[in-house]
């Protein structure tokens, strides 16, 4: 007994001295100096993160999270309202700082980029799209269930283009720094002309469908992609005429991937904004479980051109829904964005408490490359 109590004591009169001696040197308790190494290593963690510590910063890429929800919205939370609008009155409502350009020459590029794609020597062709004018998060219900209220106006692919291109420019010019006083839940009027649809796509037999994209693709944002990329358009109603993401990403699916799925396998879980952009995405989830569709379907699909859009992606890429695939995958910097936002928190909701380590992705950085568009 008394040689275990002796084995105990020496060990800690060793570290009283050791105590001792700290606190003799440095003049401060060993607590104070634990506390400040503490308080060093947060706030290189915060510098880390940069002035915005609320934006996700991926290569020259900024994104910014409106709303998260792990379990995704029910299809009756998130309500779409569709109204008119015209271009020049919005502009003026905006505060001049948050344009790219006067709004009298914001409206004369976009006129230009019009009559130069309705020319005999147009290199694309202005088709329809829609904007969003506002957006408005609430709870409902007694459970307070997450309640997402967007206001789309319509558009055209001219003004999206000339709007994302001058806002780019100055956001690079500016040191990838969002403008001063933005309000980042409330878009800026007149300014958004797109609605992003993307969606990892899990088959039946538990494989992710990931792309890499082309160069060729609209956005020129070539790099690893997850399954699907869509923009909203005005045809995706449905019974009642009312507009309905989901719908347009199951008409994404089919364009993209070459298979027809249901609403039901739709879910989308994020609303955000590409802030190097300024353009509005809602990210998703497709869980095809019991829907027979494998990934040898889809892949069957792309070979035989049921893909209308397969020019997009240069090649599928198979991995396993696991949470180690997930995250070696992620790894890669050469991702397009959103599409890394997009698989983080696809993750997060499947996997829920074992997937803690996404989290700590959404706090790191990849490194820049000034080359990409």
């Amino acid at each position: 007994m008394i040689e275990a109590v002796t084995g105990f004591v020496g060990p800690l009169l060793l570290g009283v001295i050791a105590t001792m001696l700290v606190e003799a040197a440095t003049g401060r308790t060993l607590g104070v100096l634990v506390r400040q190494r503490f308080r060093r290593r947060a706030r290189r963690r915060l510098e880390r993160l940069g002035t915005h510590g609320d934006l996700i910063r991926r290569a020259d890429e900024c994104l910014y999270t409106i709303e998260f929800v792990p379990d995704g919205w029910r299809h009756d939370d998130l309500q779409v309202k569709h109204r008119p609008r015209e271009l020049s009155r919005a502009l003026t409502r905006a505060d001049p700082r948050h344009l790219p350009t006067s709004a009298s020459g914001l409206l004369a590029k976009i006129e230009a980029e019009r009559e130069r794609l309705a020319g005999p020597d147009a290199d694309g062709w202005n088709g329809d799209s829609l904007g969003v004018e506002a957006i408005r998060m609430s709870r409902v219900g007694t459970e307070e269930r997450p309640n997402l209220v967007l206001t789309l106006v319509p558009s055209d692919f001219a003004a999206a283009q000339v709007c994302s291109a001058l806002w780019q420019e100055r956001f690079d010019a500016d040191g990838t720094e969002p403008p001063a006083g933005l309000d980042l839940d409330r878009p800026v009027p007149g300014m958004v002309h797109a609605v992003g649809l993307n969606a990892t796509v899990v088959t039946d037999d538990d494989q992710l469908i990931l792309v890499r994209r082309s160069s060729r693709a609209s956005s020129g944002r070539s790099g690893w992609h997850i399954s699907v990329n869509e923009g909203m358009q005005d045809r995706d109603r449905d019974a009642r005429n009312a507009l309905d993401p989901h719908l347009g990403l199951v008409r994404g699916v089919a364009e993209e991937l070459g298979v027809d799925i249901d609403t039901e396998n739709v879910r989308f879980h994020t609303a955000m904004w590409d802030l190097r952009r300024y353009q509005f995405g809602l990210l998703g989830h497709v869980d095809l479980e019991g829907s027979g569709i494998t990934a040898a379907d889809i892949v069957l699909a792309r070979r035989h051109g049921l893909a209308q859009d397969k020019f997009e992606n240069s090649r599928l890429v198979v991995i396993p829904w696991t949470l180690d695939s997930v995250a070696k995958v992620l790894a890669e910097d050469d991702w397009v964005a959103h599409g890394w936002l997009n698989l983080v928190h696809s993750a997060i909701s499947t996997f829920g408490a074992r997937a803690e380590q996404m989290y700590e992705l959404l706090g790191q950085e990849a490194p820049r490359r000034r080359s990409r568009r």
